[in-house]
């Protein structure tokens, strides 16, 4: 046991494994949030309301989904190919 919470330190060090920690982290706790909340308003409000609220918003996830086409992922090799293109012309002249 004690290895396992030398090795978790150890990795915790490095940036990568904990940015990626607090991301699960944060993750975990947004859905746990979502629960809890999704208990709370079965409560209080009608199944009506909580069944058309939850339709509205699976509904603008989609939309939201669907919007975006993929690109916040091209942007993320997009800069990388500007500046390539940038510096092989700047060499040319």
């Amino acid at each position: 046991m004690e290895s396992v919470i030398k090795e978790l330190k150890q990795h915790l060090k490095d940036p990568l494994y904990k940015n990626s920690f607090f991301l699960v982290l944060s993750r975990v706790f947004n859905v746990a949030c979502g629960f809890f909340f999704g208990m709370f308003a079965a409560r209080l409000y009608s199944i009506n309301d909580v069944g058309l609220a939850t339709a509205l918003i699976s509904s603008l996830g989609l939309v939201i989904l669907f919007s975006r086409l993929g690109l916040d992922f091209s942007l993320i090799g997009f800069p990388q190919t500007i500046a390539i293109t940038f510096i092989c012309t700047e060499a040319k002249v």
